[in-house]
């Protein structure tokens, strides 16, 4: 059974969809290739097979191809004892080895090392390369990629999340988003006070609601919606732009602010969608 990630969640709920396939294509591997179990070397071949994947990007630009590593697994296959007889297929569950498991569980604590909230192809591909002893580095050695060629494509692509400093200073995340809002929220009193502006409350409380419903898209990593709801907002604070035109020429300090707090959600949006830490400002 695989170890938990330190939060009560088993390991697994953090492996990416692609991730997930990786181990599901190794069992399809395995059972193609007659064997009994799916081993370091079988993960070796899910990695390659999800070829969109930052394993298989990593492994393919150091020139290793599926199928010089399924030739390599095959023939180490006849080799060894225990696989299943000539001409029947392996049938039924197939277990892991403890190598692939420590293999799988190795990825976590990449993934760990390098601020990633997730599991992917290149923490497992990390993780394989991580034990010199398993059949599949040892497959990857033969095939002219050692672990140090590995890691170093792979942290290329997946750089390591930088570590949150703290600092007085608004932030470009949530502290900065309230402060904006509390300005927001303050210049327009102002203005209606001094007859600048008609009342926009109902725009107000579908800004407030979209906003809301854009935070949740980034936390959900889903940048689409969150690109989608951004331009929503950007209609809206044009209706409430053309609003307040209608009922004098000078320029609303409102929707001028509220149009930076949108261009910053949507700088937010794209810097999270590159992998970038976006919580502090440099």
């Amino acid at each position: 059974m695989l170890e938990c990630d330190g939060s009560g969640r088993n390991m697994f709920e953090r492996f990416t969809d692609k991730a997930r396939h990786t181990v599901v294509l190794a069992q399809e591997e395995a059972r193609a290739l007659r064997h009994d179990h799916i081993g370091t070397e079988h993960l070796l071949l899910g990695l390659l097979r999800e070829s969109d994947g930052a394993g298989a990007s990593a492994l393919t630009s150091l020139g290793i191809g599926l199928a010089a590593a399924r030739d390599r697994v095959a023939a180490a296959g006849q080799q060894a004892q225990g696989s299943s007889a000539p001409g029947q297929l392996a049938s039924g569950h197939i277990p892991f080895t403890p190598q692939a498991k420590r293999t799988l569980e190795l990825a976590l604590r990449e993934a760990l090392q390098l601020g990633h909230d997730y599991i992917g192809t290149g923490h497992i591909l990390l993780g394989l390369v991580r034990d010199p002893a398993s059949r599949g580095a040892a497959i990857l050695v033969e095939l002219g990629a050692d672990e140090a060629a590995v890691r170093a494509r792979v942290i290329e692509l997946r750089p390591a999340t930088k570590p949150r400093a703290t600092s007085a200073r608004p932030r470009l995340g949530t502290d900065s988003t309230r402060w904006i809002d509390s300005l927001v929220s303050r210049l327009a009193a102002v203005e209606r006070f001094a007859g600048m502006t008609p009342d926009t409350a109902d725009l107000d409380d579908q800004l407030a609601r979209l906003r809301r419903a854009k935070e949740s898209a980034i936390d959900a990593k889903d940048f689409q919606l969150a690109e989608t709801l951004s331009d929503a907002e950007t209609a809206l604070l044009v209706d409430r732009d053309r609003r307040a035109s209608q009922w004098t020429e000078r320029p609303s300090l409102t929707a001028q602010v509220a149009q930076l707090r949108a261009d910053i959600e949507r700088l937010r949006a794209v810097m999270r969608e590159h992998g970038l830490d976006v919580d502090e400002v440099d």
